[in-house]
């Protein structure tokens, strides 16, 4: 049965701080798909992008931020069928959100925040939507880089049924080192206790085998296990993560592929030598500002005829280089108000060199 969203969404890349990826937290797969929302909304406004569709609403308040998020975006359409279901799992997800608490400290400055993830839930059965509100530092460690973050395909995400698929799934996406993790922080880091799966070949059976089955059939990675002996007793495994092409997103597959080309290669030479020898620019400033000089390209009918053009009023500025990258997003803007700008629809894609630079010293942990 194919699991193909009921809600209108296209694949993406997002970037998952590595504290929500690596923490040691018991979520269902809904409450997941709730945190994987919040993920795609914070970004989509780091980016300046507006989420589509009317019942979805991002408010900023003094102290907090409120959320509307419809019901069929945490579904997929096998699970679509039934309105009580679904009111169910929504509000099953979004009162275990509200009670799990979130810490976060500022190493530097000492300062220590605590709170629910989720707070005043209201959910409407009829109207299909729910809404809840989260305080503004909660929002904020959604885009808590500091440790590190992995990359993944939100789509791919939301089509996994299993807590212990999506878990795997964040942790070998983009993923090129060998993973290994003792039965004991397996436990840990899918909270099984003491009682669940006492048995190591349990945790095999009903966790490893099933997830690594999952990601084979849908998702680009994936990963092979062996287990580690002393003497007859299983004391760890170890996981080699896969890339399986034929399961990636096509258009995806090209974007990571373009940005890993520099700029020098993408850009046409008379625009590059410009933006070098007229403005400043060193190379390395030139590729950090690449998706934008490359979609300009695509959009201005004569780049460089354009940088000729604000030129004048580029080196009168006090940033030269910040005028001219603004200059160049604003007439790709659309707006429509340029005779030059070819009227295209350009992807826009999450600027991880603009994530990287919000990375600040900070540590976050979420409990039960």
């Amino acid at each position: 049965m194919e699991n193909s969203l009921s809600y209108d969404f296209k694949h993406k890349k997002i970037i998952q701080s590595y504290i929500f990826t690596t923490a040691r937290y018991n979520y269902t797969v809904y409450e997941k798909r709730i945190l994987y929302r919040l993920v795609e909304y914070a970004q989509s406004e780091l980016d300046g992008v507006l989420i589509k569709n009317n019942k979805t609403r991002i408010q900023h308040n003094l102290k907090d931020v409120s959320i509307s998020m419809p019901i069929s975006s945490i579904l997929v359409t096998t699970e679509n069928s039934d309105i009580n279901k679904n009111y169910s799992y929504a509000k099953k997800a979004c009162k275990a959100l509200g009670k799990k608490y979130l810490e976060w400290e500022d190493l530097e400055k000492g300062d220590y925040w605590g709170d629910n993830i989720l707070y005043n839930i209201h959910i409407e059965k009829k109207e299909g939507v729910m809404h809840f509100h989260v305080v503004n530092w909660v929002w904020d460690a959604i885009l808590d880089f500091s440790k590190g973050f992995r990359k993944f395909d939100i789509a791919i995400a939301m089509r996994l049924h299993s807590q212990y698929s999506m878990r795997f799934f964040e942790l070998v996406a983009g993923q090129n080192r060998i993973l290994k993790y003792s039965v004991d922080e397996l436990r840990k880091m899918f909270s099984l206790g003491e009682d669940k799966y006492k048995l190591t070949a349990d945790i095999k059976r009903k966790i490893l085998d099933p997830s690594k089955k999952e990601l084979d059939g849908i998702s680009p990675y994936s990963f092979e296990f062996v287990p580690n002996f002393e003497g007859n007793k299983i004391v760890s495994y170890t996981f080699y993560p896969v890339y399986i092409s034929e399961n990636e997103d096509k258009r995806l597959a090209e974007i990571e592929q373009t940005a890993k080309v520099t700029a020098r290669l993408q850009l046409d030479q008379q625009v590059y030598d410009y933006l070098k020898y007229s403005f400043g620019f060193k190379s390395e400033e030139i590729n950090r500002n690449k998706k934008t000089l490359v979609e300009a390209l695509k959009r201005i009918d004569n780049l460089r005829d354009f940088l000729v053009e604000i030129r004048s009023n580029a080196l009168k500025a006090d940033d030269t280089k910040s005028y001219v990258i603004g200059a160049i997003k604003k007439r790709i803007g659309g707006d429509g108000s340029s005779q030059n700008t070819k009227r295209q629809k350009g992807s826009q894609v999450t600027s991880e060199d603009r994530i990287k630079q919000l990375a600040l010293n900070f540590s976050t942990n979420i409990t039960n």
